[in-house]
């Protein structure tokens, strides 16, 4: 390779092509190098197609990776699967990250990095692969898998990144992070693409808290369907400006089989609409006791009938609240007559109507 060529990586990443790409052994084989590689990518400030496709993938060495002013991700494959299954991996900063735009830009990009404990997105915003398709059809998978099976994560943290707009963009991007104890999605409001929060935090088993307390609307076919799945450590989620669930299974599954789940406030949730929106999303919870929707309309509930049906498949003794006004609408429902799937459900249209 040209020595210019080496004179820049050497100048923009500390390290010589020679360290970076290996060296070739008496057999014609490129070995990985053999020295480890903290590589910061100074001055880099948005993501070309291809960047770094693949291009660090299971190497041993690799130990930190920092991009300190990248603001921008909208190469179609930018970083899909450059950083995968390194075994010494640790840190990792994106402290300047604004948005990510590219089609597949993060797709597996991190993920099966057992080195990692936390990974934090100070200034990420948004999530919108569908910027780079220009086709809402189109699966866009910009951060889908991206931190998959790190099996001892502990914290990640995106405290400002309020939307995620294209289609599986975050589909399983936590999924499998069996040590991860705490998400901060605290700024997320509109979650409004089809499968975009799909499986997100599923089996990961040691999850306590999650922070989605500005969440507003999950919107569009399977858009929460089984994000906590197997969360087997949360208790409770606090879900109150969520105002709108819509679209064919949007919170299917969406908390199957967390078995030490008692309290998910919905009190500000008017509109649950589409087919089987609500179908299995508290399978198999067994610690579940109630359930209350104070802010339930008449006109939320959409054209269906099925939005709840299996709602409470594998629980027991629930009690769940309705608005009186609502009785008459939902008294003929299968749904209803049939306590959700659940054995001995209580349904009471006991809540006041709310302003």
């Amino acid at each position: 390779l040209p020595n210019c060529i080496d004179t820049l990586v050497t100048k923009k990443f500390g390290v010589t092509l020679p360290t970076m790409i290996g060296e070739i052994d008496q057999n014609g084989t490129l070995q990985f190098p053999n020295v480890p590689l903290n590589i910061s990518f100074d001055g880099v400030k948005d993501l070309g197609a291809f960047l770094l496709y693949g291009c660090f993938s299971h190497s041993p060495v690799v130990i930190s990776v920092s991009f300190p002013d990248l603001e921008n991700a909208s190469g179609d494959y930018g970083l899909s699967h450059s950083f995968d299954t390194c075994p010494n991996l640790t840190n990792v900063t994106f402290p300047k990250l604004k948005t990510i735009t590219g089609y597949e830009t993060f797709l597996n990009s991190f993920n099966n990095n057992t080195g990692l404990t936390s990974i934090s997105f100070p200034e990420l915003t948004t999530v919108s692969g569908d910027v780079a398709t220009g086709d809402d059809t189109v699966i866009s998978n910009s951060f889908a898998n991206s931190f998959q099976n790190c099996t001892n994560l502990i914290t990640a943290s995106f405290p400002k990144l309020s939307s995620v707009t294209g289609r599986q963009d975050c589909t399983a991007f936590l999924a499998n992070c069996t040590s991860l104890t705490t998400v901060d999605l605290s700024g997320m409001i509109d979650v409004e693409a089809n499968a975009a929060f799909a499986q997100a935090f599923s089996g990961c088993t040691s999850l306590t808290t999650v922070y989605l307390n500005n969440l507003e609307t999950v919107t569009n076919i399977n858009g929460f369907n089984q994000t906590c799945a197997g969360c087997i450590a949360l208790t409770s989620l606090n879900l109150g400006k969520l105002s709108t669930i819509s679209g064919s299974q949007a919170f299917y599954g969406a908390f199957f089989g967390c078995i030490n789940l008692n309290s998910v406030d919905f009190s500000a949730l008017s509109e649950i609409s589409g087919t089987n929106a609500f179908q299995y999303a508290f399978y198999n919870c067994s610690s579940l006791t109630s359930l209350s929707f104070p802010s339930l309309t008449v006109n939320g509930l959409g054209t269906v009938t099925n939005q709840f049906d299996g709602m409470l498949v594998g629980c027991t003794n629930v009690t769940v609240h309705f608005p009186s006004v609502l009785q008459s609408t939902l008294s003929s429902w299968t749904s209803i007559n049939n306590g959700f799937g659940g054995t001995n459900t209580t349904v009471l249209f006991d809540l006041p109507v709310t302003a």
